[in-house]
């Protein structure tokens, strides 16, 4: 009964370290998106090469789908290990979800315009 408490405790931690990451990684990807594109973006358009905005913004788009991903894990570990003393951990993962979900749409969102259309005029 000892290892599988110690065992629990270490999902615990691991599971409370994925909560943390996961509320952080999505604003701060977005953050830097959003400031990536406009301070490079006068540079894309005079020389033409919009592949270093849409490579920022894809790797800002997997570290927020990494959010996602690790908010998902905390989720699922705080359902199976329903205890009283848990249930506000779960709400926060829950919110973490929909909130990196939302930075992680908000971040094609707004890069979508971009790749569809010319935004150099």
């Amino acid at each position: 009964m000892m290892v599988f408490k110690n065992i629990e405790q270490h999902q615990n931690k691991k599971a409370d370290i994925y909560l943390i990451i996961s509320l952080i990684l999505p604003p701060l990807a977005w953050f830097a998106h959003l400031n990536i594109g406009f301070m490079w973006s006068a540079y894309a358009c005079s020389m033409k090469q919009f592949w270093l905005l849409h490579g920022f913004c894809l790797l800002a788009f997997g570290l927020s789908v990494l959010g996602v991903i690790l908010s998902w894990r905390a989720c699922c570990y705080y359902r199976k290990y329903n205890k009283k003393s848990q249930w506000g951990k779960l709400f926060v993962s829950i919110l973490a979800l929909l909130l990196a979900m939302i930075y992680s749409i908000s971040i094609v969102a707004y890069e979508f315009p971009q790749i569809m259309l010319e935004f150099c005029r």
